[in-house]
Protein backbone atom coordinates (compact mmCIF):
# COMPACT_ATOMS: atom_id res chain seq x y z
CA UNK A 1 0.00 0.00 0.00
CA UNK A 2 1.49 3.31 -1.10
CA UNK A 3 0.32 6.61 0.32
CA UNK A 4 0.17 8.74 -1.69
CA UNK A 5 0.67 6.80 -4.93
CA UNK A 6 0.33 9.62 -7.45
CA UNK A 7 3.18 11.70 -6.03
CA UNK A 8 6.59 11.42 -7.69
CA UNK A 9 8.03 9.21 -4.92
CA UNK A 10 4.85 7.14 -4.81
CA UNK A 11 4.96 6.53 -8.57
CA UNK A 12 8.58 5.44 -8.39
CA UNK A 13 7.81 2.95 -5.61
CA UNK A 14 4.81 1.58 -7.55
CA UNK A 15 6.94 0.98 -10.65
CA UNK A 16 9.74 -0.76 -8.76
CA UNK A 17 7.40 -2.88 -6.64
CA UNK A 18 5.34 -4.10 -9.59
CA UNK A 19 8.56 -5.11 -11.40
CA UNK A 20 9.17 -7.62 -8.63
CA UNK A 21 5.66 -9.06 -8.84
CA UNK A 22 4.39 -7.30 -5.71
CA UNK A 23 0.67 -6.55 -5.61
CA UNK A 24 0.36 -2.77 -5.50
CA UNK A 25 -2.45 -0.66 -4.09
CA UNK A 26 -2.39 3.01 -3.27
CA UNK A 27 -4.13 5.90 -1.57
CA UNK A 28 -4.99 9.05 -3.50
CA UNK A 29 -5.95 12.42 -2.05
CA UNK A 30 -9.19 12.63 -4.00
CA UNK A 31 -11.10 10.61 -6.58
CA UNK A 32 -8.51 10.05 -9.32
CA UNK A 33 -6.99 7.20 -11.31
CA UNK A 34 -3.48 5.81 -10.95
CA UNK A 35 -1.07 7.72 -13.20
CA UNK A 36 1.94 5.45 -12.71
CA UNK A 37 3.06 2.63 -14.99
CA UNK A 38 2.69 -0.80 -13.39
CA UNK A 39 2.98 -4.43 -14.44
CA UNK A 40 -0.39 -5.43 -13.13
CA UNK A 41 -3.60 -4.21 -11.57
CA UNK A 42 -3.22 -1.31 -9.15
CA UNK A 43 -6.11 -0.88 -6.73
CA UNK A 44 -6.80 2.74 -5.86
CA UNK A 45 -8.46 3.87 -2.61
CA UNK A 46 -9.79 7.41 -2.30
CA UNK A 47 -8.57 8.58 1.12
CA UNK A 48 -11.18 11.35 1.24
CA UNK A 49 -14.14 8.97 1.65
CA UNK A 50 -15.26 7.83 5.08
CA UNK A 51 -15.07 4.12 4.21
CA UNK A 52 -11.39 4.24 3.13
CA UNK A 53 -10.11 2.02 5.96
CA UNK A 54 -12.81 -0.59 5.32
CA UNK A 55 -11.87 -0.59 1.62
CA UNK A 56 -8.19 -1.12 2.44
CA UNK A 57 -8.91 -4.06 4.72
CA UNK A 58 -11.27 -5.64 2.22
CA UNK A 59 -8.79 -5.56 -0.63
CA UNK A 60 -5.96 -6.90 1.57
CA UNK A 61 -8.05 -9.59 3.28
CA UNK A 62 -7.91 -7.76 6.55
CA UNK A 63 -4.30 -6.66 6.61
CA UNK A 64 -1.81 -4.35 4.95
CA UNK A 65 1.77 -5.60 4.72
CA UNK A 66 3.46 -2.25 4.20
CA UNK A 67 2.43 1.38 3.97
CA UNK A 68 4.87 3.61 2.16
CA UNK A 69 4.72 7.38 2.34
CA UNK A 70 5.69 9.34 -0.74
CA UNK A 71 5.87 13.09 -0.05
CA UNK A 72 3.31 13.23 2.75
CA UNK A 73 3.49 12.92 6.50
CA UNK A 74 0.68 14.08 8.74
CA UNK A 75 -2.17 14.41 6.19
CA UNK A 76 -2.41 10.63 5.63
CA UNK A 77 -0.55 9.33 8.68
CA UNK A 78 -3.63 8.64 10.84
CA UNK A 79 -5.50 6.89 8.04
CA UNK A 80 -2.49 4.71 7.22
CA UNK A 81 -1.83 3.85 10.87
CA UNK A 82 -5.42 2.77 11.48
CA UNK A 83 -5.19 0.52 8.41
CA UNK A 84 -2.24 -1.51 9.72
CA UNK A 85 -2.78 -5.09 10.83
CA UNK A 86 -1.05 -6.69 13.81
CA UNK A 87 2.71 -6.88 13.43
CA UNK A 88 2.82 -4.93 10.18
CA UNK A 89 5.05 -2.00 9.33
CA UNK A 90 5.02 1.49 7.97
CA UNK A 91 7.87 2.82 5.84
CA UNK A 92 8.51 6.56 5.63
CA UNK A 93 10.33 7.93 2.61
CA UNK A 94 9.63 11.64 2.96
CA UNK A 95 7.17 13.95 4.66
CA UNK A 96 5.46 17.22 3.87
CA UNK A 97 4.99 17.72 7.61
CA UNK A 98 7.93 16.77 9.83
CA UNK A 99 5.96 16.05 13.01
CA UNK A 100 3.15 13.55 13.55
CA UNK A 101 1.40 12.16 16.64
CA UNK A 102 0.70 8.50 17.21
CA UNK A 103 -0.81 6.41 19.99
CA UNK A 104 1.93 4.57 21.93
CA UNK A 105 -0.51 1.95 23.22
CA UNK A 106 -1.63 1.08 19.70
CA UNK A 107 2.01 1.11 18.59
CA UNK A 108 3.25 -1.60 20.95
CA UNK A 109 -0.02 -3.51 21.48
CA UNK A 110 -0.35 -4.00 17.71
CA UNK A 111 3.34 -4.79 17.29
CA UNK A 112 3.86 -2.08 14.69
CA UNK A 113 7.20 -1.24 13.13
CA UNK A 114 8.01 2.23 11.81
CA UNK A 115 10.98 2.42 9.42
CA UNK A 116 12.55 5.55 7.99
CA UNK A 117 14.43 5.61 4.67
CA UNK A 118 17.22 8.20 4.59
CA UNK A 119 18.41 8.56 0.99
CA UNK A 120 20.68 11.52 1.79
CA UNK A 121 23.29 9.16 3.26
CA UNK A 122 23.85 7.60 -0.18
CA UNK A 123 26.83 9.05 -2.03
CA UNK A 124 27.25 9.12 -5.81
CA UNK A 125 28.93 5.71 -5.89
CA UNK A 126 26.12 4.07 -3.89
CA UNK A 127 23.45 5.66 -6.11
CA UNK A 128 25.31 4.54 -9.26
CA UNK A 129 25.52 0.99 -7.91
CA UNK A 130 21.77 0.86 -7.28
CA UNK A 131 20.91 2.42 -10.64
CA UNK A 132 23.23 -0.08 -12.32
CA UNK A 133 20.79 -2.85 -11.40
CA UNK A 134 17.91 -1.25 -13.34
CA UNK A 135 18.89 -1.45 -17.06
CA UNK A 136 17.67 -5.08 -17.48
CA UNK A 137 14.26 -4.01 -16.18
CA UNK A 138 14.09 -1.11 -18.63
CA UNK A 139 15.27 -3.30 -21.53
CA UNK A 140 12.57 -5.89 -20.78
CA UNK A 141 9.89 -3.19 -20.71
CA UNK A 142 8.80 -4.08 -17.19
CA UNK A 143 10.17 -0.79 -15.89
CA UNK A 144 9.46 2.46 -17.68
CA UNK A 145 10.77 5.98 -16.99
CA UNK A 146 8.64 8.98 -16.22
CA UNK A 147 7.32 10.67 -19.32
CA UNK A 148 9.62 13.36 -20.67
CA UNK A 149 8.09 16.25 -22.59
CA UNK A 150 11.40 17.97 -23.17
CA UNK A 151 13.24 15.15 -24.96
CA UNK A 152 16.74 13.86 -24.27
CA UNK A 153 19.85 15.98 -23.73
CA UNK A 154 23.53 15.14 -24.07
CA UNK A 155 26.17 16.23 -21.58
CA UNK A 156 26.79 19.39 -23.62
CA UNK A 157 23.15 20.37 -23.21
CA UNK A 158 23.08 19.95 -19.41
CA UNK A 159 22.70 23.68 -18.72
CA UNK A 160 19.82 23.96 -21.18
CA UNK A 161 18.12 20.85 -19.75
CA UNK A 162 18.35 22.30 -16.24
CA UNK A 163 16.94 25.66 -17.33
CA UNK A 164 14.04 24.08 -19.22
CA UNK A 165 13.27 21.66 -16.40
CA UNK A 166 12.81 24.60 -14.02
CA UNK A 167 10.29 26.14 -16.43
CA UNK A 168 8.40 22.85 -16.72
CA UNK A 169 8.32 22.44 -12.94
CA UNK A 170 6.70 25.86 -12.55
CA UNK A 171 4.19 25.01 -15.26
CA UNK A 172 3.32 21.71 -13.58
CA UNK A 173 2.80 23.47 -10.27
CA UNK A 174 0.31 25.88 -11.82
CA UNK A 175 -1.52 22.99 -13.49
CA UNK A 176 -1.84 21.17 -10.20
CA UNK A 177 -3.24 24.25 -8.52
CA UNK A 178 -5.80 24.70 -11.26
CA UNK A 179 -7.02 21.13 -10.74
CA UNK A 180 -7.63 21.64 -7.02
CA UNK A 181 -11.31 21.39 -6.20
CA UNK A 182 -12.44 25.01 -5.54
CA UNK A 183 -15.09 23.82 -3.13
CA UNK A 184 -15.45 20.80 -0.87
CA UNK A 185 -18.52 20.12 1.26
CA UNK A 186 -18.47 17.79 4.28
CA UNK A 187 -21.92 16.87 5.57
CA UNK A 188 -22.09 16.66 9.35
CA UNK A 189 -23.50 13.14 9.20
CA UNK A 190 -20.52 11.97 7.15
CA UNK A 191 -17.73 13.81 8.96
CA UNK A 192 -15.23 11.08 9.94
CA UNK A 193 -14.48 10.44 13.59
CA UNK A 194 -10.93 11.33 14.56
CA UNK A 195 -8.83 10.14 17.49
CA UNK A 196 -6.02 12.25 18.90
CA UNK A 197 -3.53 11.08 21.54
CA UNK A 198 -4.00 12.75 24.92
CA UNK A 199 -7.63 13.70 24.23
CA UNK A 200 -10.21 12.11 26.52
CA UNK A 201 -13.93 12.39 27.24
CA UNK A 202 -14.69 13.93 23.87
CA UNK A 203 -15.83 13.17 20.36
CA UNK A 204 -13.79 14.63 17.50
CA UNK A 205 -15.11 14.89 13.96
CA UNK A 206 -12.88 16.00 11.13
CA UNK A 207 -14.74 18.60 9.06
CA UNK A 208 -12.07 19.62 6.54
CA UNK A 209 -8.54 18.50 5.74
CA UNK A 210 -6.80 15.20 6.55
CA UNK A 211 -9.31 12.34 6.17
CA UNK A 212 -12.24 14.75 5.62
CA UNK A 213 -11.15 16.32 2.35
CA UNK A 214 -8.48 17.73 0.09
CA UNK A 215 -7.42 20.68 2.27
CA UNK A 216 -3.65 21.11 2.15
CA UNK A 217 -3.03 24.06 4.48
CA UNK A 218 -5.82 24.19 7.10
CA UNK A 219 -7.75 21.47 8.90
CA UNK A 220 -11.06 21.97 10.70
CA UNK A 221 -12.49 19.74 13.43
CA UNK A 222 -15.55 19.75 15.69
CA UNK A 223 -14.90 18.85 19.34
CA UNK A 224 -17.74 17.78 21.60
CA UNK A 225 -16.26 17.69 25.12
CA UNK A 226 -18.16 16.05 27.94
CA UNK A 227 -17.88 17.34 31.54
CA UNK A 228 -14.48 16.28 32.87
CA UNK A 229 -13.13 15.68 29.38
CA UNK A 230 -10.41 17.58 27.58
CA UNK A 231 -6.92 17.51 26.13
CA UNK A 232 -3.86 16.87 28.28
CA UNK A 233 -1.12 19.49 28.40
CA UNK A 234 1.12 18.94 25.36
CA UNK A 235 2.82 20.94 22.61
CA UNK A 236 1.81 20.72 18.96
CA UNK A 237 4.04 21.57 16.00
CA UNK A 238 1.13 23.31 14.31
CA UNK A 239 -0.65 26.58 15.00
CA UNK A 240 -4.12 25.99 16.46
CA UNK A 241 -7.19 28.18 16.99
CA UNK A 242 -10.06 27.09 19.26
CA UNK A 243 -13.53 28.65 18.95
CA UNK A 244 -16.16 27.87 21.57
CA UNK A 245 -19.52 27.30 19.91
CA UNK A 246 -21.43 26.24 23.01
CA UNK A 247 -20.72 25.70 26.71
CA UNK A 248 -17.46 26.74 28.32
CA UNK A 249 -13.95 25.31 28.78
CA UNK A 250 -10.82 26.14 30.72
CA UNK A 251 -7.85 26.58 28.43
CA UNK A 252 -4.18 26.96 29.42
CA UNK A 253 -0.66 27.17 28.02
CA UNK A 254 0.99 26.12 31.29
CA UNK A 255 1.66 29.68 32.42
CA UNK A 256 -1.80 31.20 32.12
CA UNK A 257 -5.32 29.75 32.26
CA UNK A 258 -8.58 31.31 31.18
CA UNK A 259 -12.22 30.30 30.88
CA UNK A 260 -13.67 30.56 27.38
CA UNK A 261 -17.41 30.84 26.88
CA UNK A 262 -19.59 30.65 23.77
CA UNK A 263 -18.25 33.05 21.15
CA UNK A 264 -14.73 33.21 22.65
CA UNK A 265 -11.64 31.96 20.84
CA UNK A 266 -7.99 31.27 21.60
CA UNK A 267 -4.90 30.84 19.42
CA UNK A 268 -1.83 28.71 20.22
CA UNK A 269 1.49 29.20 18.49
CA UNK A 270 3.42 26.24 17.03
CA UNK A 271 5.04 24.12 19.79
CA UNK A 272 3.23 26.07 22.51
CA UNK A 273 1.84 23.87 25.28
CA UNK A 274 -1.94 23.79 25.28
CA UNK A 275 -4.38 22.22 27.71
CA UNK A 276 -8.16 22.14 27.38
CA UNK A 277 -10.65 20.90 29.97
CA UNK A 278 -14.40 21.07 30.49
CA UNK A 279 -14.82 21.77 34.20
CA UNK A 280 -18.50 22.60 33.82
CA UNK A 281 -21.64 20.51 34.25
CA UNK A 282 -22.68 20.61 30.60
CA UNK A 283 -21.05 19.46 27.34
CA UNK A 284 -19.01 22.01 25.41
CA UNK A 285 -18.73 22.27 21.63
CA UNK A 286 -15.58 23.72 20.08
CA UNK A 287 -14.38 24.27 16.54
CA UNK A 288 -10.65 23.66 16.08
CA UNK A 289 -8.68 25.07 13.14
CA UNK A 290 -5.21 23.60 12.65
CA UNK A 291 -2.48 24.61 10.23
CA UNK A 292 -1.48 21.48 8.28
CA UNK A 293 1.99 22.68 7.28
Amino acid sequence: MIAVINGMAGQAVARLASCHGIKVSGLVRRSEANVSHANGLVVIVDSAVDWAIESIRNLTEGKVSRLIFGTFGRPRFQLASRSLALGERQVFIAAMDKSVCFNLFEFFHDGRCYTGVETLVLDAAACASMLGELPPWFESGRLKPFSSEGGLYGVAGAARAYAESRVRLVRVSFCRLSREAPMHVTRSAKAPLYRMPGHYGMTIRQLQGDEAGPGSSVGLALLEIQPGGGAAAAPSPHEKIYFVQAGEVTISNGDHADVLKAGDSCRFAPYEIRKVRNDGEHPATLVLATALR
